[in-house]
């Protein structure tokens, strides 16, 4: 799918776009808002929520040379009051063996969290999603391989429980404990 209609709906998220605006002041060599953010702005669009789901964090993702994530992570606390912020040089956190975004969000555990958007000087808005961009737009929740095996991949997933905020959604490699969802082979097609 094209990056579009994912686009149009950040887009029409005034409350992301002045996290954007404000991760963008930032001047960071290359940067993206992604993860869960991203992924709770889509859903409630696709699924029909009237509310915006409140962020448990917002995830900024760099890449380059710059001030630790600390310093970072202080300075938006001045500029953007209020907001959960948890920046992240990937390099770093990946002990650096990723040297862009795509390589970085190519190793985040779920497709559909593992999309970045970024906003230019010109206030164009940007997708970063090596993983494509289905799975964030049609809500399927799977492991990324890449990221963490099987076990370790249900026990975030036993954690988080996201089947409990996110119902519409498909779980694919977990069995959510909700009636009505399903692992792999599940034989509703509209799910």
């Amino acid at each position: 799918m094209t990056q579009l209609p994912v686009l149009s709906i950040v887009r029409a998220s005034p409350w992301l776009m002045a996290r954007l605006a404000a991760a963008r002041s930032l001047r960071l060599p290359a940067w993206c808002i992604g993860g869960g953010v991203v992924r709770t702005c889509v859903w409630d669009a696709r699924f029909g929520r009237t509310c915006r789901t409140p962020a448990r964090d917002i995830d900024l993702a760099w890449v380059g040379s710059g001030p630790q994530d600390g310093q970072l992570e202080a300075i938006l606390a001045k500029t953007d009051p209020g907001c959960p912020w948890e920046v992240r040089h990937q390099p770093r956190m990946f002990g650096g063996t990723v040297d862009s975004l795509d390589a970085a969000l190519a190793r985040w555990p779920e497709a559909c969290t593992a999309v970045g958007v970024w906003l230019d000087d010109g206030d164009r808005l940007h997708a970063v999603a090596p993983l494509g961009l289905n799975d964030l737009w049609e809500g399927i929740v799977r492991r990324n391989p890449a990221c963490m095996g099987p076990s370790e991949w249900a026990a975030r997933m036993a954690r988080k429980q996201w089947w409990h905020a996110w119902p519409e959604a498909r779980f694919i490699g977990v069995q959510p404990s909700l009636p009505g969802k399903s692992d792999i082979g599940d034989p509703d097609p509209r799910r």
